[in-house]
C-alpha cells in the first residue's frame, strides 16, 4: 500500500472515531439533561478505569482507586487529622512497588541485572511538616516484606534532601538547573532568600546578591561564606574571578563595584549572609562546590524525599526558602526533563508554602498549566481552598484531573456538587440536595472522602489505612531506609566542612596583610587598567 493510501485509510479511521465520540458525548449530554443517573457500580467502574491503586473503598464495600493508566494532576483538600497524609503515603507506596515490579519484569525479559534497572517512574515528595520520616519508614517496611527481586530494584533508587542530626543534603545552591538560564536561576534564588528572611532587604542588597549568585553559578563556585566575603570586599581577588565565560556586563559590574554600590550596602549584605551561614547545616549545604557534591554514579535515583519539616536542623526561614526553591525548580525545569518517564510531584501543605510568597504562588500557577505536557503530575495537598485568591482556586480546579476532598466547604463543595453521583431513588429538589451535601461535606468523619475524577461522577468513599510498620520502631526503619535505599545522598557535616576547607585552600589566595582605604591592595592596578578603559570618560 502506498503512503497516500495509508494516509487516506488513517484519515478515514480518524473521522470515524470522531463521529463515534461525538455520538457518545451527545448521548451522555442528553442523559444528563434528562436527569438520568447511573448505578454506583458503573460510577465506580468509570473512576476505576484502567490499572488502579485500590486505596479507596466505595459505599458498597468494593475497593477502587484513581486510574493509573495516566498520572493525573490531583487536588487533595481537608483539615488536619482527617487522613490526607495516610492517603498520599498509600498512593506513593503502591506506585513505588508497582514501578519496581515493572522493572523486574523488564529485567527478566531482557536478561539483564536487576541492580542496574531504574524505576520507570519519578517521584518527588516535598514535606514541610514532620511526616517525611514516617514516609521513609513505611517504604522501608514495604521493602522488608518485598521479594528479593523487588528489593534489588529498590536498593539505591532513592535520594533524600534534608538536614537532620549530623548530616545534610548535598545539592548546593549553585548547581546549575538544566535548561534554565543562569539569570533566571539567580533571580529566583536571590528573591527567595530575601523574601523568606525575617530581616528587611533593600532593593540594592537583593540586586547585589543576584549579581553575586550569577557570578558564582557561571564559574561553578560554591556559595561559601569566605569566598563571597572576599569577593565583595577584596578588589584584587574580585578581579581575578572575572575570567572568560563571565558575561561582559557582569564582569563590568564587579570590576566597578565600588563605583556604583555604597559601602554600607556591601556591609549590610555581608552581615545578612553571616547570619545565614551561622547555622552549621546551612554552611555545609550551601558551601559545597557542585563538583564536590556530585552523587556517586549508578542507576538513576528516581524517588526523592525532601524533608523541610520541623524535625530538621534548619531555621524556619531557610526551610521555607528551600521548599520554595524546590517548587520553582520543578516548574522551570519541567520542559527539559526526560519525558519518557512520568514524574509525580507531591507537595504537602501547599497552601502554607505558597501563601508565604505571592510571587511563588503566581509562578507555580503559571507553571502548573504546562507541567502536564511535560508528563509531570502534581499532587497538591492543602487544608482550605478559601484562603487562596478566587482566581487561583479556579486555576487549580481547572487543571486538576482528580479531586479528593475530605471535610471541606466553599468553592470545592460547589465544584463537587455539579458532578455528584445521584442515586435513582433520590427525589429531592436540587436546592435541598445542595444544602444536604454541604452539611455532609462539613461533617465528614476522618478517612471519609468524596472522589471526583474528570469525566466521571463524584462518589463518596472511605480511604484505606496506610501501610503499617509491622511493629518495627520507626527510627529503625528510617535508619534502614537511609543506609540501604538512599545511601550516599547526604554527607556528614564533618566531611562537608573538610571539603569546604579543601576548596578554600585550592582556590582562595592568602588574606592580604594590609588593605588600602578602598579595600584593595596598595599600589594594585585599577580596574580600568586591567580592562583597557583608562582613557574612557
Amino acid at each position: 500500500m502506498s503512503r497516500r493510501d495509508e494516509a487516506r485509510v488513517q484519515s478515514a479511521a480518524f473521522a470515524e472515531r470522531g463521529v463515534r465520540q461525538a455520538i457518545a458525548y451527545e448521548t451522555w449530554f442528553r442523559r444528563a439533561q434528562a436527569g438520568e443517573t447511573m448505578p454506583l457500580s458503573e460510577a465506580v467502574a468509570r473512576v476505576n478505569d484502567g490499572a488502579t491503586s485500590a486505596v479507596f473503598v466505595a459505599a458498597d464495600g468494593s475497593p477502587f482507586g484513581i486510574g493509573e493508566d495516566e498520572h493525573v494532576q490531583m487536588l487533595i483538600n481537608g483539615p488536619p487529622n482527617v487522613g490526607k497524609t495516610s492517603l498520599v503515603h498509600s498512593l506513593l507506596c503502591e506506585k513505588i512497588l508497582a514501578a519496581a515490579l515493572r522493572s523486574v519484569r523488564i529485567a527478566q525479559s531482557r536478561g539483564i541485572g536487576l541492580d542496574v534497572v531504574p524505576l520507570d517512574l519519578e517521584i518527588l515528595a516535598l514535606d514541610p511538616k514532620e511526616d517525611a520520616q514516617l514516609l521513609k519508614a513505611r517504604i522501608a517496611a514495604l521493602y522488608r516484606r518485598a521479594s528479593d527481586d523487588i528489593r534489588r530494584v529498590l536498593r539505591g533508587a532513592f535520594a533524600r534532601q534534608e538536614a537532620i542530626g549530623e548530616e545534610t543534603s548535598i545539592r548546593p545552591i549553585t548547581r546549575r538547573w538544566p535548561g534554565v538560564s543562569v539569570e533566571i536561576q539567580a533571580d529566583v534564588q536571590a528573591s527567595t532568600i530575601a523574601q523568606t528572611d525575617p530581616s528587611d532587604w533593600s532593593e540594592g542588597m537583593r540586586h547585589m546578591l543576584y549579581q553575586t549568585l550569577r557570578l558564582i553559578i557561571y564559574r561553578g563556585d560554591p556559595a561559601d561564606e569566605l569566598h563571597i566575603t572576599r569577593l565583595l570586599r577584596d578588589e584584587t581577588y574580585r578581579r581575578s574571578l572575572l575570567i572568560a565565560g563571565v558575561p561582559p556586563e557582569l564582569a563590568y559590574y564587579f570590576a566597578h563595584l565600588k563605583d556604583h554600590v555604597a559601602p554600607q550596602t556591601v556591609v549590610a549584605l555581608i552581615r545578612r549572609l553571616q547570619k545565614l551561614f551561622s547555622f552549621r547545616h546551612v554552611r555545609a549545604m550551601l558551601g559545597l562546590a557542585p563538583a564536590d557534591a556530585a552523587v556517586a554514579g549508578g542507576k538513576p535515583r528516581r524517588v526523592t524525599i525532601v524533608d523541610v519539616g520541623v524535625r530538621t536542623a534548619l531555621p524556619p526561614s531557610v526551610r521555607i526558602a528551600q521548599a520554595n526553591t524546590v517548587i520553582t525548580e520543578l516548574g522551570l525545569t519541567a520542559g527539559n526533563r526526560d519525558r519518557s518517564v512520568w514524574l509525580v510531584a507531591f507537595i504537602e501543605e501547599a497552601l502554607w508554602l505558597l501563601s508565604k510568597d505571592s510571587a511563588l504562588l503566581a509562578r507555580f500557577i503559571d507553571q502548573i498549566r504546562v507541567m502536564r505536557s511535560a508528563r509531570v503530575a502534581c499532587w497538591i495537598a492543602l487544608q482550605r481552598l478559601e484562603s487562596l485568591p478566587a482566581s487561583t482556586v479556579e486555576e487549580l480546579l481547572e487543571n486538576a484531573g482528580a479531586v479528593v476532598s475530605f471535610r471541606s466547604g466553599g468553592a470545592l463543595v460547589d465544584a463537587l456538587f455539579r458532578h455528584l453521583h445521584i442515586a435513582p431513588s433520590d427525589l429531592r429538589r436540587d436546592a435541598d440536595r445542595r444544602v444536604a451535601f454541604q452539611r455532609e461535606m462539613e461533617s465528614l468523619p476522618p478517612q471519609e472522602v468524596v472522589v471526583w475524577r474528570k469525566s466521571a461522577p463524584a462518589v463518596r468513599a472511605r480511604v484505606r489505612t496506610a501501610p503499617g510498620l509491622d511493629g518495627v520502631p520507626e527510627a529503625e526503619l528510617v535508619q534502614q531506609f537511609n543506609e540501604e535505599l538512599a545511601p550516599g545522598t547526604t554527607m556528614s557535616l564533618d566531611e562537608a566542612e573538610r571539603r569546604i576547607a579543601a576548596w578554600r585552600e585550592r582556590n582562595l589566595p592568602p588574606e592580604p596583610k594590609a588593605l588600602g582605604p578602598s579595600g584593595s591592595f596598595p599600589n594594585a592596578p585599577s580596574a580600568d587598567e586591567i580592562f583597557g578603559t583608562e582613557d574612557e570618560p
